[in-house]
């Protein structure tokens, strides 16, 4: 999984996230350990190549300005295809936004 914290015009900044169901017994010197984030979020789902992740996070903004909703600062984006293994094309991603 992937937490994008923070976006603007210029980059990003993200997490590299592992859902685990107990604490491993040690970790790398760069890793850590944290809650998955909680609260009502709004999923979404991406099929197709990454080069089309902008018109579906363009639908997103849209969709949350439609129903007048206030997300966070934080999107998900949970890899239900191997990138390393599936065709670009053949991606599925679902994108949780999570609402304040």
């Amino acid at each position: 999984m992937i937490v994008y914290t923070s976006t603007d015009d210029t980059g990003f900044t993200f997490l590299a996230e592992i859902p685990v169901d107990q604490d491993p017994k040690s970790l790398l010197k760069d890793m850590s350990i944290g809650k998955s984030p909680e609260g009502k979020a709004l999923k979404f789902v991406h099929r197709g190549s990454y080069d089309n992740m902008d018109n579906t996070y363009e639908a997103i903004t849209n969709h949350l300005d439609d129903k007048r909703l206030e997300a966070k600062d934080t999107f998900i984006e949970e890899y239900l295809t191997d990138p390393l293994k599936t065709a670009e094309d053949k991606l599925v991603i679902n994108v949780f936004v999570p609402l304040k």
